[in-house]
């Protein structure tokens, strides 16, 4: 496929409700800061000299404020996930060492210095635990994913489906009444337990597997029937870094090289630039990229505020030529192509953080990547993606499920109805060209760049600093 050109400028009202919703979003996390730092607040939050840094807890996301306020307000876990989901940010989740704590704090009400108490002996019982089984070495192959996806999954007939192991935890969690029954619940499951999100990690390994499978079967249909044999191999290459190989060993059987790229590294450049090319590059691309592009290369027609909004993002002054300014400015940053190529290796590294279990996938990212893998593949029955499905993933995931007014989830439900991707794929441009056209980074931009470490968040909260 080709990149496509965004189109001309779309709907004002939809973009005047968007930036209303990011000025409320705004507004709460002021309000939010104001009411955990009042004198009320701060003086319940803190007991025998532990104190908080505010600075730090200020430069905290919303997810760790929104999670201190619980605690410090008497909220038990279930009033808390309610309020996350609310705000957009993932609900606590019980195979989550840190947030297994958490909720077992929130529901015996346990103030502040309480829970950072407890929260030190659980910590340094985890400090004896072994380290997942699940952490890949420096490579990542499908034997590995396929080993993953079946050891935490349960067989429904012929079909895999998602394990209980997160299910099963949250439910002795509810049973524990003590501080020392926590601690020896915690003991006889270590192994369960995990620093990322598992689940969403699970559901994602399980889909790139639809897709590498489908794509190592389109390699061995070409090679079958000699037609778009050298697109296959060149895919091959892309994916797996075994494609010196496969151009030696045409001739042996489909069996024989299913086993061998079984085996063979999996390519998460490759992967990542599959999953760009997909969305012909937008994820990689910042407004200031796109915005000649969405007027059709003509400046002039670019609007004033528009162009005043580019100049100040490239810390350029504002000049009475604006025109000239703005295309002295495109000129410019069309040499420096090295920036994407470096966005692209950030990109990257994002993915192999995935797997190692250092980073947890945000729910944007999650999403597009699910999108992705599941057109671009025949995935088995019962895993298709509809809403329904993709709600039932989220919910697993502890996101919050899929809401018409929010933009990302629009345009996932939009996406997977048109009843071809070249209709899709109109309709993506004309969503990114809608977000240029008011000088916003599109959600597509915001892939991989929102994960964050869920668990080394909460050090804002868990560890105190001593008066």
């Amino acid at each position: 496929m080709k990149k496509k050109n965004t189109k001309a400028p779309g709907s004002g009202r939809e973009n005047e409700e968007k930036r209303q919703k990011g000025g409320e979003a705004g507004a709460f996390s002021h309000q939010l800061n104001e009411e955990l730092f009042s004198d009320s607040a701060f003086d319940l939050a803190t007991e025998d000299t532990i104190r908080f840094d505010g600075n730090r807890i200020n430069r905290a996301p919303l997810r760790v404020r929104l999670i201190l306020k619980g605690l410090v307000n008497g909220n038990d876990a279930a009033q808390v996930n309610a309020t996350l989901l609310e705000h957009d940010c993932p609900k606590l989740y019980a195979r989550s060492y840190r947030e297994a704590v958490l909720t077992y704090a929130l529901d015996h009400h346990l103030n502040l210095s309480q829970y950072q108490a407890l929260q030190r002996r659980c910590d340094m019982l985890r400090d004896t635990a072994q380290r997942s089984q699940w952490l890949p070495s420096s490579t990542v192959t499908s034997s590995f994913l396929r080993k993953y996806v079946a050891e935490n999954s349960a067989t429904e007939g012929t079909r895999l489906v998602t394990g209980s192991l997160t299910k099963q935890l949250a439910e002795k969690l509810s049973k524990v009444d003590t501080d020392d029954a926590l601690l020896q619940m915690l003991e006889e499951n270590l192994a369960s337990f995990s620093e990322v999100r598992e689940k969403t990690r699970y559901y994602f390994c399980k889909y790139l597997l639809y897709y590498l499978d489908n794509r190592v079967e389109d390699y061995l249909s070409a090679k079958r029937s000699k037609i778009g044999l050298d697109f296959a191999e060149e895919q091959m290459g892309t994916l797996f870094r075994f494609s010196a190989y496969l151009k030696r060993h045409k001739s042996e059987s489909d069996e024989d090289l299913r086993k061998k790229l079984e085996e063979a590294p999996i390519s998460l450049a490759g992967i990542f630039d599959d999953f760009s090319y997909f969305y012909f590059y937008y994820n990689v691309q910042s407004w200031t990229e796109l915005l000649c592009e969405a007027y059709d290369g003509d400046v002039a027609a670019i609007p004033s505020y528009l162009k005043e909004k580019y100049l100040r993002s490239m810390h350029r002054p504002l000049r009475s030529d604006l025109d000239r300014e703005v295309a002295e400015q495109m000129r410019l940053r069309e040499e420096k192509e090295e920036a994407t190529a470096a966005t692209e290796r950030c990109g990257e590294t994002a993915l192999r953080k995935y797997f190692r279990g250092q980073l947890d996938m945000d729910r944007t990212t999650f999403l597009c990547f699910l999108i992705f893998f599941a057109v671009t593949s025949q995935v088995p029955a019962g895993q298709q993606l509809d809403e329904r499905r993709i709600d039932e993933i989220l919910g697993n995931c502890g996101f919050p499920t899929l809401r018409q007014e929010q933009p990302l989830d629009a345009f996932v439900c939009r996406f997977l109805q048109y009843g071809s991707l070249h209709e899709a794929w109109d309709y993506l441009a004309e969503e990114i060209n809608c977000a240029v056209t008011q000088g916003d980074d599109s959600f597509l931009y915001r892939t991989y760049r929102s994960s964050r470490d869920y668990y080394g968040d909460l050090d804002a909260i868990s560890t105190p600093q001593q008066a």
